[in-house]
């Protein structure tokens, strides 16, 4: 364990307490609509809180004591699989991992280089890229397969992650229907219920609604989740700053908190002890030009709080970094990815989602990607600080040396070396070394690099049986929705 390590301690213990209150406050008195689900107003109603009836919904008023004992029953030490060996991922305080940003509905193409809507086959190639790199210890769906039948979508892209990577995968079913067919196809693909059971394939992103909503299907993917031997929720609100949320960030941040307890409350009451990784994806809205700006300092702020409120309470957490609203791979997206991954990244996020992510969270590009997973291992480097250990220390080699020594020859610099910082594509040659490269330009080896590891990139195999059982689940479903 290094003796210190680069982090972001942005708020105190005293304004972390204060913020949990202002939660514990609004949740009791203000309370959480629920629309149209009876289901999840009996579920809150038996675990204790307190519901005002109207027509089509509910307001739920959550005391304080349900929320603190929810919060205990949420597990801390959480472990994902995934399909192949060796692909488990443990979570821990202050451990990082990488993944896509989602759900993007277009992609620059890495042929053509024109933007064009985002198929499963795309879907398909971005998992067998997240399949191949350490850094992305989860696969997040990034793309939709919009090439599929209207509103089907989720279902071809849980086939298409679970096809093409080992690791465990984040995914949003949208309503209850889908969760149930990509449930079922998951335990096809784990071997059966027994076994998913043991090593759920997938955990379930849901979005509370800010503020203080939990519509019909985002309740029901809440429930269903907790239901499901070996279920788990990402619960991530996305509040959009002067829209859904105060334009003060304090404001923000205590609606967020309430919001993403509200989701962790209804899966421990449906399920003591459900999985439940805390989020947000939220930005603050450009009045000038009215879009959700995920480039903007306000993201990182908002997700690095909630980080920090998460470690707290040591409990798992989820938000976004690495994103910029640029429509291309440019110096706008290198400050803006570099800035927001840093920062969300050292206050302590488990997950940090937003590789390849450009353009208002709309577009995803593979040489973002890259050069993404470049500043990553840049960040982790940081994270992992200073080892002062004797053998780090060196100093019987130092005193060996003395004045005017080098230690370019000496054991010790060939055991280290390759520990040492070593970037795939920013280039650290002088200029006439580069300049003899027949490929210069980082984003075009970047290009050229993702797209040979797609080609030759092998994940986990999937049975000829397994295939066709699952083209049976899908199948079926198509059938049932005419």
């Amino acid at each position: 364990m290094p003796e210190f390590a680069w982090r972001m301690n942005g708020l105190s213990q005293e304004s972390i307490e204060n913020i949990h209150a202002s939660a514990l406050d609004l949740l009791q008195h203000t309370g959480i609509k629920v629309e149209d689900n009876p289901r999840a107003l009996d579920i809150f109603h038996g675990g204790g809180c307190n519901i005002v009836q109207h027509r089509d919904y509910g307001i739920v008023k959550i005391p304080s004591g349900v929320v603190e004992t929810c919060l205990k029953q949420t597990p801390r030490q959480v472990t994902v699989h995934g399909r192949g060996e060796d692909t488990e991922y443990a979570f821990r305080m202050g451990k990082v991992t990488f993944t896509p940003f989602g759900e993007q509905i277009q992609i620059i193409d890495p042929e053509t280089r024109q933007i064009r809507a985002t198929t499963q086959k795309d879907v398909a190639e971005i998992t067998r890229l997240c399949d191949y790199f350490d850094d992305v210890g989860v696969v997040q769906r990034m793309v939709a397969a919009l090439d599929k039948p209207a509103g089907t979508h989720p279902v071809f892209n849980a086939q298409a992650m679970f096809e093409n990577t080992g690791k465990h995968i984040l995914i949003g079913p949208v309503d209850a229907q889908k969760f149930r067919v990509i449930a079922e196809m998951a335990m096809v693909y784990a071997g059966g219920p027994e076994n998913f059971s043991k090593q759920p394939l997938f955990t379930t992103l849901t979005c509370p609604t800010n503020p203080f909503r939990l519509e019909k299907n985002c309740a029901d993917l809440i429930i269903e989740s907790a239901l499901l031997d070996g279920g788990g929720i990402v619960s991530s609100p996305v509040p959009l700053l002067s829209m859904s949320t105060p334009a003060s960030l304090g404001g923000t941040i205590s609606i967020v908190w309430a919001d993403a307890l509200a989701g962790l409350i209804l899966a421990q009451l449906t399920r003591s002890g459900t999985r439940t990784f805390l989020s947000n994806s939220g930005t603050m809205m450009d009045l000038r030009f009215m879009g959700s700006n995920y480039g903007a300092p306000e993201m990182p702020l908002i997700s690095g709080a909630m980080a920090q409120i998460a470690t707290y309470f040591t409990l798992p957490s989820h938000g976004s970094g690495f994103h910029s609203d640029s429509k291309m791979v440019d110096a706008q997206s290198g400050y803006e990815a570099a800035m927001s991954g840093l920062v969300t990244s050292m206050s302590g996020l488990n997950i940090v989602n937003g590789l390849g992510a450009l353009e208002l969270g709309y577009t995803f590009d593979y040489a973002k990607f890259m050069l993404d997973l470049d500043m990553a291992d840049y960040i982790k480097i940081l994270l992992n600080g200073v080892d002062l250990s004797p053998e780090e220390l060196a100093l019987d080699l130092i005193k060996e040396k003395g004045p005017g020594g080098e230690f370019l020859s000496s054991g010790h610099t060939m055991q280290r070396m390759r520990q040492l910082s070593n970037p795939k594509f920013f280039d650290r040659r002088d200029r006439k070394a580069w300049m003899q490269l027949e490929q210069r330009d980082s984003v075009e080896k970047a290009y050229a690099e993702s797209q040979r590891i797609i080609q030759e990139h092998q994940p986990p195999p999937v049975s000829v049986e397994v295939k066709g059982q699952v083209d049976e689940i899908i199948n079926k479903y198509l059938v049932d929705l005419k």
